[in-house]
C-alpha cells in the first residue's frame, strides 16, 4: 500500500528520545486490514530511521484530493 500524503506530522522530544504522532493518507477505498498494515510499515520504518523515535502513533485517513476539499472519497 502506498501512502498519497502525510497530512500532519507532531514530534516531542522527551530526553534523548523523540515520540511521534503522523496522520498519514492512503487510498479512501482500502480496507480495513491493508490500511492496518500500511500503519504498521510506516510505524517500523520510522523506529528503524537511526533518528531516536522511540514510539509513534500513525492514524490513517482516507486520502482527500485537493479538487474535492472537504470530501471524503
Amino acid at each position: 500500500m502506498k501512502v498519497k500524503r502525510v497530512e500532519k506530522c507532531i514530534v516531542r522530544k522527551m530526553g534523548m528520545d523523540y515520540y511521534a504522532d503522523m496522520h498519514i493518507e492512503i487510498d479512501g477505498n482500502t480496507n480495513v486490514y491493508t490500511a492496518h498494515e500500511t500503519a504498521h510499515q510506516v510505524k517500523d520504518l520510522m523506529l528503524h530511521s537511526g533518528l531516536h523515535i522511540k514510539d509513534t502513533l500513525i492514524h490513517v485517513e482516507p486520502y482527500m484530493d485537493d479538487q474535492k476539499c472537504g470530501k471524503y472519497i
